[in-house]
């Protein structure tokens, strides 16, 4: 089969939306992401979030880091408003393309010296933040679930974990799934089930790309038990009942 370059996957995140501003100000980061296609290929970076002639501010290249001062959600797609630190370029970029970073939190600010400071905790149980991510792609499971069957079906290596699925246009959803002898494939699948339109592998670099996908699927398989820093739900069909499998979330990313 033949492989897929470069990767559409991306994990997307919410951001909180503009940061105000007043005249003459220069607007804040709000977060960092890195472009996602592949090095040395150039995507569009827009005065406005929207495709169409004569708005293309400038260009970012695949792997290049950006900070994001804000968001904005036109149609099927959430666009940021990104900045290159450099000062190369200001202007939106589709969500699709890129990966969002996590972000970094000052460390907590000294204890006054009147006050006696809190017993480390042992180094086998750091302390967990306790967050869902901010984009849960697993909200959307009852539209996509016929196709993530097929695809789970197609496996040669099950039981198989869904990474992540998105649903496209057209009825066609792309899903990520990991096999159970721990390869990573792209499968493509019409949202009525079936066998997949397609089923690639992806290479090192495009797994790379594709993040840590939060959270796993797991339809055949009982997955690793919960412990301080992941929590399990079980995803049911909200009018049937049904259930889908058991979902893994990352609460300390």
């Amino acid at each position: 089969m033949r492989r897929l370059f470069p990767p559409l996957f991306a994990a997307l995140l919410w951001v909180a939306a503009f940061v105000p501003l007043g005249h003459g100000q220069e607007p804040e980061a709000v977060g960092r992401a890195l472009v996602t296609v592949a090095p040395g290929s150039r995507v569009n970076v827009r005065a406005t979030p929207e495709v169409r002639s004569g708005n293309i501010v400038g260009k970012a290249m695949g792997g290049q880091e950006v900070e994001i001062l804000g968001s904005e959600r036109r149609g099927p797609y959430v666009w940021y408003r990104v900045r290159d630190p450099a000062g190369g370029f200001t202007g939106w970029i589709r969500g699709d393309l890129l990966r969002l970073l996590p972000v970094v939190e000052p460390p907590p600010a000294e204890p006054p010296a009147a006050e006696v400071p809190a017993p480390d905790r042992p180094a086998d149980r750091p302390e967990p933040r306790k967050r869902r991510p901010a984009f849960d792609w697993a909200a959307r499971l009852p539209e996509m679930m016929p196709a993530i069957r097929g695809c789970v079906n197609a496996s040669s290596a099950r039981p198989a974990v869904v990474l992540i699925a998105r649903k496209l246009s057209f009825g066609v959803i792309d899903i990520v799934l990991r096999d159970a002898a721990g390869r990573v494939w792209r499968c493509v699948g019409s949202d009525r089930g079936g066998l997949p339109i397609r089923y690639d592998p992806l290479g090192d670099a495009q797994v790379e790309l594709l993040g840590t996908p939060n959270p796993e699927l797991y339809t055949e398989s009982d997955p690793p038990p919960a412990d301080a820093c992941h929590e399990l739900e079980v995803a049911r069909d909200p009018d049937s009942g049904e259930e889908y499998g058991i979902l893994r979330y990352n609460v300390c990313q």
